[in-house]
Protein backbone atom coordinates (compact mmCIF):
# COMPACT_ATOMS: atom_id res chain seq x y z
CA UNK A 1 0.00 0.00 0.00
CA UNK A 2 1.07 3.52 -0.06
CA UNK A 3 2.52 5.09 3.09
CA UNK A 4 2.74 8.51 2.25
CA UNK A 5 3.32 11.40 -0.12
CA UNK A 6 7.33 11.76 -0.84
CA UNK A 7 7.30 14.72 -2.83
CA UNK A 8 5.45 16.90 -5.45
CA UNK A 9 7.35 17.69 -8.56
CA UNK A 10 6.41 20.78 -10.93
CA UNK A 11 7.28 21.28 -14.53
CA UNK A 12 8.78 24.76 -15.25
CA UNK A 13 9.97 26.17 -18.42
CA UNK A 14 13.04 27.95 -16.94
CA UNK A 15 14.64 26.53 -13.66
CA UNK A 16 16.68 29.19 -12.76
CA UNK A 17 14.00 31.41 -12.61
CA UNK A 18 11.69 28.82 -10.62
CA UNK A 19 14.69 28.27 -8.03
CA UNK A 20 14.49 31.99 -7.30
CA UNK A 21 11.06 32.12 -6.73
CA UNK A 22 10.98 29.25 -4.09
CA UNK A 23 13.35 30.69 -2.34
CA UNK A 24 12.91 34.28 -2.12
CA UNK A 25 9.48 35.20 -1.74
CA UNK A 26 8.56 32.13 -0.69
CA UNK A 27 11.06 31.09 1.60
CA UNK A 28 12.02 27.42 0.32
CA UNK A 29 15.60 25.75 1.23
CA UNK A 30 17.31 24.46 -1.93
CA UNK A 31 18.35 20.96 -0.88
CA UNK A 32 19.95 19.76 -3.94
CA UNK A 33 20.64 20.29 -7.56
CA UNK A 34 21.11 17.85 -10.07
CA UNK A 35 20.69 16.98 -13.91
CA UNK A 36 19.27 13.63 -15.00
CA UNK A 37 20.88 12.05 -18.14
CA UNK A 38 18.69 10.70 -21.24
CA UNK A 39 18.98 6.86 -21.28
CA UNK A 40 19.47 6.86 -17.08
CA UNK A 41 17.04 5.15 -14.92
CA UNK A 42 14.48 8.19 -14.49
CA UNK A 43 13.98 8.42 -18.03
CA UNK A 44 13.78 4.15 -18.39
CA UNK A 45 11.49 4.15 -16.00
CA UNK A 46 9.44 6.11 -17.54
CA UNK A 47 9.22 4.47 -20.87
CA UNK A 48 11.44 7.37 -22.77
CA UNK A 49 15.25 6.53 -22.30
CA UNK A 50 15.50 9.54 -24.70
CA UNK A 51 13.94 12.15 -22.33
CA UNK A 52 16.52 14.25 -19.87
CA UNK A 53 16.04 16.87 -17.56
CA UNK A 54 17.46 19.61 -15.17
CA UNK A 55 15.88 19.55 -11.13
CA UNK A 56 16.65 21.27 -8.51
CA UNK A 57 14.75 19.93 -4.95
CA UNK A 58 13.28 22.37 -1.73
CA UNK A 59 12.35 21.65 1.26
CA UNK A 60 9.22 24.24 3.13
CA UNK A 61 9.43 22.30 6.71
CA UNK A 62 9.03 19.05 6.77
CA UNK A 63 8.03 18.79 2.87
CA UNK A 64 9.35 18.33 -0.07
CA UNK A 65 9.01 20.19 -3.80
CA UNK A 66 10.37 19.06 -6.77
CA UNK A 67 10.99 21.39 -9.44
CA UNK A 68 12.05 19.87 -13.14
CA UNK A 69 13.09 21.43 -16.92
CA UNK A 70 12.52 18.95 -18.82
CA UNK A 71 14.30 18.69 -22.52
CA UNK A 72 13.04 17.59 -25.94
CA UNK A 73 12.08 15.53 -27.05
CA UNK A 74 8.56 15.33 -26.24
CA UNK A 75 8.78 17.19 -22.96
CA UNK A 76 5.98 17.57 -20.88
CA UNK A 77 3.83 20.67 -20.86
CA UNK A 78 5.06 23.56 -18.59
CA UNK A 79 3.00 23.94 -15.21
CA UNK A 80 2.06 20.24 -15.75
CA UNK A 81 2.85 18.43 -12.04
CA UNK A 82 3.45 14.64 -10.87
CA UNK A 83 3.08 12.55 -7.61
CA UNK A 84 5.59 10.85 -5.91
CA UNK A 85 4.02 8.44 -3.40
CA UNK A 86 6.60 6.27 -0.51
CA UNK A 87 5.87 2.56 -1.15
CA UNK A 88 7.43 -0.40 1.12
CA UNK A 89 8.35 -2.53 -1.74
CA UNK A 90 8.02 -1.39 -5.54
CA UNK A 91 7.47 -5.23 -6.77
CA UNK A 92 4.46 -5.85 -3.75
CA UNK A 93 2.97 -2.72 -4.66
CA UNK A 94 2.82 -3.16 -8.89
CA UNK A 95 1.27 -6.79 -8.25
CA UNK A 96 -1.25 -5.17 -5.90
CA UNK A 97 -2.01 -2.38 -8.68
CA UNK A 98 -2.40 -5.48 -11.20
CA UNK A 99 -5.37 -6.47 -9.51
CA UNK A 100 -6.95 -3.28 -10.48
CA UNK A 101 -6.16 -3.55 -14.05
CA UNK A 102 -2.98 -1.00 -13.88
CA UNK A 103 0.33 -1.07 -15.05
CA UNK A 104 3.61 0.18 -15.01
CA UNK A 105 4.67 2.93 -17.93
CA UNK A 106 7.36 0.55 -18.13
CA UNK A 107 9.62 -1.78 -16.07
CA UNK A 108 10.99 -0.35 -12.31
CA UNK A 109 14.13 0.35 -12.22
CA UNK A 110 16.98 0.44 -10.05
CA UNK A 111 18.11 4.04 -8.69
CA UNK A 112 21.54 4.33 -9.70
CA UNK A 113 22.51 7.98 -8.66
CA UNK A 114 21.52 10.81 -6.54
CA UNK A 115 20.34 10.97 -2.60
CA UNK A 116 17.87 8.17 -2.89
CA UNK A 117 20.82 5.90 -5.03
CA UNK A 118 20.17 2.13 -4.31
CA UNK A 119 16.45 2.39 -3.77
CA UNK A 120 13.28 1.68 -7.22
CA UNK A 121 11.31 3.60 -8.61
CA UNK A 122 8.10 2.83 -10.82
CA UNK A 123 5.57 4.80 -13.06
CA UNK A 124 1.74 4.77 -13.27
CA UNK A 125 -0.92 7.03 -14.71
CA UNK A 126 -4.62 7.81 -12.98
CA UNK A 127 -7.34 8.29 -15.45
CA UNK A 128 -6.59 11.55 -16.39
CA UNK A 129 -3.32 10.60 -17.16
CA UNK A 130 -1.59 12.25 -14.33
CA UNK A 131 1.84 10.64 -13.68
CA UNK A 132 2.46 9.21 -10.23
CA UNK A 133 6.13 7.50 -8.86
CA UNK A 134 6.26 5.11 -7.01
CA UNK A 135 9.44 5.45 -4.75
CA UNK A 136 10.38 2.29 -2.76
CA UNK A 137 13.58 3.52 -0.49
CA UNK A 138 16.63 1.73 0.77
CA UNK A 139 16.36 1.05 4.89
CA UNK A 140 19.22 3.20 5.12
CA UNK A 141 17.62 5.93 3.48
CA UNK A 142 14.30 6.07 4.89
CA UNK A 143 16.07 5.78 8.59
CA UNK A 144 18.31 8.98 7.29
CA UNK A 145 14.72 10.75 5.97
CA UNK A 146 13.08 10.12 9.12
CA UNK A 147 10.87 7.65 7.94
CA UNK A 148 10.62 4.24 10.41
CA UNK A 149 11.36 0.99 9.02
CA UNK A 150 8.32 -0.42 10.22
CA UNK A 151 5.44 2.47 10.04
CA UNK A 152 4.78 5.12 7.75
CA UNK A 153 4.76 7.83 11.00
CA UNK A 154 7.49 10.20 10.32
CA UNK A 155 10.29 11.04 12.58
CA UNK A 156 10.66 14.66 13.96
CA UNK A 157 14.18 14.69 13.29
CA UNK A 158 16.45 17.80 13.20
CA UNK A 159 15.37 18.89 9.71
CA UNK A 160 11.90 19.66 11.27
CA UNK A 161 12.66 21.06 14.86
CA UNK A 162 16.45 21.66 15.20
CA UNK A 163 15.99 23.40 18.50
CA UNK A 164 14.16 20.62 20.22
CA UNK A 165 16.17 17.94 18.57
CA UNK A 166 19.72 20.12 19.51
CA UNK A 167 18.49 20.36 23.25
CA UNK A 168 18.00 16.57 23.18
CA UNK A 169 21.25 15.67 21.86
CA UNK A 170 22.82 18.10 24.60
CA UNK A 171 20.99 16.51 27.10
CA UNK A 172 21.97 12.89 26.32
CA UNK A 173 25.67 13.95 26.86
CA UNK A 174 24.84 15.55 30.08
CA UNK A 175 24.93 19.43 28.59
CA UNK A 176 21.32 21.02 30.10
CA UNK A 177 20.14 24.43 29.64
CA UNK A 178 20.91 25.01 33.25
CA UNK A 179 24.48 25.19 32.79
CA UNK A 180 24.77 28.06 30.19
CA UNK A 181 22.50 30.09 33.31
CA UNK A 182 26.03 31.77 34.12
CA UNK A 183 27.57 31.97 30.34
CA UNK A 184 29.49 35.12 30.09
CA UNK A 185 30.68 36.26 26.49
CA UNK A 186 34.58 36.01 26.49
CA UNK A 187 36.21 39.56 26.08
CA UNK A 188 39.21 37.76 24.57
CA UNK A 189 40.66 39.89 21.48
CA UNK A 190 41.49 36.76 19.88
CA UNK A 191 37.53 35.72 19.70
CA UNK A 192 36.33 39.21 18.95
CA UNK A 193 36.14 37.88 15.13
CA UNK A 194 33.30 35.48 15.98
CA UNK A 195 30.37 37.53 16.61
CA UNK A 196 30.07 38.88 12.88
CA UNK A 197 31.75 36.10 11.29
CA UNK A 198 29.00 34.87 9.44
CA UNK A 199 28.36 31.02 8.08
CA UNK A 200 30.75 28.75 9.03
CA UNK A 201 31.41 25.27 8.45
CA UNK A 202 31.73 22.25 11.67
CA UNK A 203 32.93 19.03 9.95
CA UNK A 204 31.87 15.79 11.86
CA UNK A 205 34.08 13.19 10.60
CA UNK A 206 35.75 9.69 11.98
CA UNK A 207 35.51 6.21 12.11
CA UNK A 208 31.63 6.03 11.22
CA UNK A 209 33.16 6.52 7.87
CA UNK A 210 34.37 2.84 7.18
CA UNK A 211 30.36 1.48 7.27
CA UNK A 212 28.67 4.85 6.27
CA UNK A 213 25.96 3.58 8.73
CA UNK A 214 24.12 6.80 10.02
CA UNK A 215 25.45 9.81 11.80
CA UNK A 216 28.76 9.82 13.81
CA UNK A 217 28.09 8.44 17.62
CA UNK A 218 24.52 8.77 17.36
CA UNK A 219 24.25 5.74 14.84
CA UNK A 220 24.72 3.14 17.72
CA UNK A 221 22.30 5.06 20.29
CA UNK A 222 19.08 3.52 20.82
CA UNK A 223 15.08 5.47 22.06
CA UNK A 224 16.60 9.14 21.34
CA UNK A 225 13.86 11.43 21.93
CA UNK A 226 14.24 13.44 18.57
CA UNK A 227 14.31 10.39 16.61
CA UNK A 228 11.14 8.63 18.72
CA UNK A 229 12.07 5.47 19.63
CA UNK A 230 14.79 2.84 18.77
CA UNK A 231 16.54 3.53 15.78
CA UNK A 232 19.66 1.89 16.40
CA UNK A 233 21.63 1.36 13.09
CA UNK A 234 25.06 -0.32 14.02
CA UNK A 235 25.70 -1.79 17.78
CA UNK A 236 28.01 -0.47 19.53
CA UNK A 237 30.80 -3.11 19.34
CA UNK A 238 30.77 -2.67 15.61
CA UNK A 239 31.04 0.59 15.73
CA UNK A 240 34.26 1.11 17.80
CA UNK A 241 35.53 -1.78 15.74
CA UNK A 242 35.93 0.88 12.76
CA UNK A 243 38.53 2.03 14.43
CA UNK A 244 41.08 -0.82 12.83
CA UNK A 245 39.83 0.00 9.40
CA UNK A 246 39.74 4.00 9.27
CA UNK A 247 42.63 4.68 7.16
CA UNK A 248 41.42 8.39 5.38
CA UNK A 249 44.33 8.24 2.52
CA UNK A 250 42.44 10.50 0.81
CA UNK A 251 41.37 13.01 3.28
CA UNK A 252 42.28 16.22 1.34
CA UNK A 253 41.52 19.23 3.79
CA UNK A 254 43.11 21.86 1.22
CA UNK A 255 40.28 20.21 -0.87
CA UNK A 256 37.58 20.53 1.69
CA UNK A 257 38.37 24.26 2.41
CA UNK A 258 38.36 25.54 -1.32
CA UNK A 259 34.98 24.15 -1.70
CA UNK A 260 33.78 25.84 1.46
CA UNK A 261 35.27 29.41 0.68
CA UNK A 262 33.56 28.81 -2.50
CA UNK A 263 30.15 28.19 -1.29
CA UNK A 264 30.57 31.43 1.04
CA UNK A 265 31.62 30.28 4.20
CA UNK A 266 33.69 32.11 6.43
CA UNK A 267 35.45 29.71 9.07
CA UNK A 268 35.76 26.23 8.89
CA UNK A 269 35.95 24.27 12.69
CA UNK A 270 37.21 20.56 12.77
CA UNK A 271 35.71 18.29 15.43
CA UNK A 272 38.77 16.62 16.39
CA UNK A 273 37.07 14.70 18.62
CA UNK A 274 33.79 13.64 18.97
CA UNK A 275 30.98 12.06 21.33
CA UNK A 276 32.48 8.27 20.34
CA UNK A 277 36.06 9.78 22.23
CA UNK A 278 37.98 9.06 18.95
CA UNK A 279 40.34 11.88 18.65
CA UNK A 280 41.92 12.91 14.99
CA UNK A 281 45.19 13.80 17.24
CA UNK A 282 47.71 11.78 18.95
CA UNK A 283 46.40 12.89 22.05
CA UNK A 284 47.96 11.65 25.18
CA UNK A 285 44.85 11.56 26.84
CA UNK A 286 42.56 8.82 26.52
CA UNK A 287 42.98 5.29 24.62
CA UNK A 288 40.98 5.86 21.64
CA UNK A 289 42.38 7.78 18.88
CA UNK A 290 45.01 8.20 16.09
CA UNK A 291 47.83 7.76 18.44
CA UNK A 292 46.42 3.47 18.53
CA UNK A 293 45.42 3.06 15.88
CA UNK A 294 47.54 5.08 13.35
CA UNK A 295 51.03 5.25 13.26
CA UNK A 296 50.35 9.12 15.32
CA UNK A 297 49.00 10.43 12.69
CA UNK A 298 47.63 14.31 12.83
Amino acid sequence: MIETIHHVALAVRDLETSVAFYVRPLGGHLVVRRRLEAGGYFARALGEPGKAANIAVMRFGSATLELIQWESPAAPAVGGAHLCVLVGRVADELERLATFGIRPLAPAQRISEGPNVGGLIAWIEDPDGHRIELLELTPERRVARGFNLATTERRHDMSDNPKTAADAQHAAVGIRAESAAGFQRTTHPDAQWFGTAGLGLFMHWGISTVSGKGDISWSMMAELPWMNGTVTQITPADYFAQARQFQPNQWDPDRVLAAAKAAGFRYAVLTTRHHDGYALWPSEHGEFGVRQFLPGAD
